[in-house]
């Protein structure tokens, strides 16, 4: 199936879902889900409501044929669960942090350091992809040009709070 028709399928088994009072007010707006593409999350302030919302988000997927890919399936909340979810016997996998979008999301105090450590991990990555210019007989002024440009971007990007940057960046050359 065509990227543009999965989606437009996508969009219309969610047109389906009669959520207009689920999920969670902000400003006076109801949030019950984000979506980007096949990226989806499901929003509420309640594992019941989780739980419906996922079934009647399968049954709707299943009338037009298409599945949930239950292994990619996780729930992450900040409560204590009171017992495992559960749609057409497969569990849901309880997760503590998860990446959407490429950002890591932890429900805790420390979500700025784990950001900041998968970006410094994102720049050491780019370090190794570049170990050919830096093995080769360069000048070591611009292999430090090559470096500082790869992974300062890399450590850098979306940089909400730059002070914490650059202690990360510090951590880099360490």
């Amino acid at each position: 199936m065509s990227p543009k028709l999965f989606i437009t399928v996508l969009e219309h088994a969610f047109k389906m879902l009669a959520w207009q009072q689920k999920g969670i007010v902000i400003d006076g707006e109801r949030l019950n889900h984000l979506r980007f593409a096949d990226d989806i999350v499901i929003v509420s302030d309640s594992l019941g409501e989780i739980k419906d919302m996922l079934q009647e988000r399968n049954d709707a997927l299943h009338e037009i044929g298409l599945t949930i890919h239950f292994d990619k399936t996780k729930i992450m909340t900040n409560m204590v669960p009171s017992e495992h979810i559960q749609i057409h016997n497969n569990r849901i996998e309880l997760v503590h942090k998860y990446v959407y979008l490429g950002h890591e999301i932890k429900i805790s105090r420390d979500n700025q350091t784990c950001k900041l450590a998968r970006r410094i991990t994102l720049g050491w990555a780019a370090y190794g992809k570049m170990r050919d210019i830096f093995r080769a007989n360069i000048p070591i002024h611009l292999k430090r040009k090559a470096f500082n440009q790869c992974n300062w971007i890399a450590t850098a990007k979306n940089r909400e709070n730059w002070r914490r940057l650059e202690e990360a960046y510090v951590q880099l050359w360490t």
